[in-house]
């Protein structure tokens, strides 16, 4: 709630509090792992949105080894995860690296939620942000359309998201 009205300092203390009850608690347990894996990329959001990158990108890793552990490569968990990591990535201009974690974020997506589902979307406009800040328009728009495509098929015309 205190991340959602901007009061990240807040939120963040928060967060800070659950995990070292977590960690000191000796929570091994998958559900343990899953909460923590959880709470981290919370907080990587945090870090993310105050514009510490590198310390969004540690936590972000963190809840991925952790997903990867309890859930496997395959998991839209894992998928999500890997679209904010490019989204570091993104920010940092390092577009190739941006690219390859939106492109392994689609795959599982297509794998496990199917072609059609509104996180391929999601991270379909990425891709294309990432083709136009490279001056590739024609990709850019490709992966645009299909974006919008999915997004209306989803929702309708009247989305905010379409």
């Amino acid at each position: 709630v205190y991340s959602k009205k901007g009061e990240l300092d807040t939120a963040m203390s928060y967060f800070s509090q659950a995990m070292s009850l977590l960690r000191s608690s000796g929570m091994s347990s998958n559900s343990g792992k899953e909460t923590i894996a959880s709470i981290s990329s919370r907080i990587a959001s945090i870090h993310f949105k105050k514009g510490e990158y590198e310390d969004a990108m540690n936590r972000y890793k963190e809840a991925q080894n952790l997903m990867v552990e309890l859930k496997g490569v395959n998991h839209p968990e894992v998928a999500g995860i890997l679209h904010y990591i490019g989204g570091i990535h993104h920010k940092h201009q390092d577009y190739e690296e941006a690219m390859t974690c939106y492109q392994e974020a689609v795959q599982i997506y297509h794998s496990t939620l199917g072609p059609e589902h509104p996180a391929v979307a999601a991270t379909l406009v990425c891709i294309g942000s990432l083709h136009y800040k490279q001056r590739n328009l024609d990709s850019a728009m490709m992966f645009y359309r299909e974006a919008l495509r999915l997004n209306r098929d989803t929702y309708g015309l009247h989305h905010p998201d379409v």
